[in-house]
């Protein structure tokens, strides 16, 4: 199975063990016995985190900065639509999965003054995408909500072009190098998760205009472990290009701010670059293969035992498809860290026909099956590999810290 992951990855190990009893595989065709064996695997489930999208888009009232908006904008989009497909579909677009989101978008105005300058979801609520269920409209509302704070307050005349001093500023915030100003900023930093990774786009269609030394403007560190920072983006004017969007060397106050931040010119027109701005997944998405096939009875169901070892203490959630083994409390222990270990219930009935046949799931209840979906039985095994089309739906895996494991009985038919 390939591991899959955002911002993190998740670590796996796999273990083939003794030969088990014969059962039936895929369709009811018998398996033989001298081959069958149970597969048992376990993987970590690491904390994915939440991610702030920090905005420091040129506020300027002409067409060019206009136009400039709207790419930020297309790219914030594609970022939140990512979230959808990646956080843990993987781009299958498997609508019976549950797929968190906790993404948060910030707006820091870079003529503005301090005071005016910083747009939080503490202001603007509309800005915050935290839900259990992420969906196309949820994104397309935050989008919105972006883009009438961007438009919000443009630059009024004589006031000067700032945006590194304003990424400074909201940097040294988040990291807790500089203490809150205010209640808003106050409020808006005790929100922010335990795990809560910081993209920051500092985009210009001209050059940072402050009259400091640029060395003078770099974030500081601060002493919150909460906030990780991620390479920034900056966008910059520019006539001559290398590649891509990527701007031969010039002299620039915004090219000179950070030396490790992603450069792209603007204006650009290649697509793929606006489209990979705010991706910040990092998911390797494959089919589960293994050296015979699943095991799957005339029914539809397979000899499996899946579970998730969760840190709710004091249950297994029947609403994501968990049950104590054998009806049993059972407690595990990793690394010091106690979890309550709990069963992953294989759907029955219309709801395993409708796991198995149908991508709309709409009688699925959470839980786990073997799939013959076509849209999600993909990609190809290569000779001597055979693919395991298991589907977890209802937020049966929505663990974002502890462990998931199990085992399954394959064989090679008759």
């Amino acid at each position: 199975m390939s591991a899959r992951a955002k911002l993190l990855p998740w670590l796996f190990g796999l273990a083939v063990l003794a030969p088990a009893v014969a059962c039936g595989s895929k369709g009811g065709t018998p398996f033989d016995p001298t081959t069958t064996s149970a597969v048992t695997f376990e993987y970590p489930l690491t904390d994915q985190g939440a991610l702030a999208v920090v905005l420091v888009v040129d506020d300027a009232d002409t067409p060019d900065a206009a136009a400039l908006r709207v790419r930020v904008l297309e790219a914030l989009t594609g970022s939140l639509l990512s979230e959808v497909d990646d956080r843990f579909g993987c781009g299958l677009g498997d609508p019976a999965v549950w797929r968190p989101a906790e993404l948060r978008v910030v707006v820091v105005r870079p003529s503005a003054p301090d005071a005016e300058a910083l747009v939080t979801p503490i202001d603007a609520p509309a800005l915050d995408w935290i839900e259990p269920v992420a969906t196309v409209a949820d994104a397309d509302a935050v989008r919105a909500a972006t883009e009438q704070v961007l438009a919000a307050r443009l630059a009024l005349p004589g006031e000067t072009f700032r945006p590194l001093h304003a990424a400074q500023r909201v940097m040294d915030l988040l990291s807790g190098a500089r203490p809150p100003a205010g209640a808003s900023e106050a409020a808006f930093v005790s929100s922010l998760r335990e795990t809560t990774f910081v993209q920051v786009v500092v985009a210009g269609t001209r050059d940072d205009e402050d009259t400091v030394p640029v060395a003078s403007l770099a974030p500081g560190v601060g002493p919150s472990a909460a906030v990780h920072m991620l390479t920034p983006t900056v966008i910059l004017p520019a006539t001559a290009f290398d590649y891509g969007c990527h701007p031969t060397a010039g002299a620039t106050r915004l090219e000179a701010w950070d030396t490790d931040a992603v450069v792209l010119g603007w204006p650009c027109t290649d697509q793929a670059e606006w489209d990979g701005l705010l991706r910040v997944s990092s998911v390797d998405c494959g089919p589960w293969c293994e050296g015979n096939p699943i095991a799957v009875d005339v029914t539809g169901r397979a000899p499996c035992t899946f579970y998730v070892d969760q840190p709710d203490l004091a249950q297994c959630d029947p609403l994501f498809g968990w049950r104590d083994p054998d009806g049993t409390a059972t407690f595990v222990d990793h690394a010091g860290t106690s979890y309550r270990r709990c069963e992953i219930v294989q759907l029955e009935g219309a709801a395993l026909d409708s796991c198995r046949t149908s991508l709309d799931c709409a009688d699925c209840t959470s839980g786990f099956c073997v799939t013959d979906v076509p849209e999600l039985t993909y990609g190809d095994c290569g000779a001597g590999a055979f693919r395991w089309d298991l589907r977890f739906v209802g937020g049966a895996l929505d663990v974002t810290e502890g462990y998931y494991g199990g085992t399954c009985l394959s064989g090679i038919g008759m």
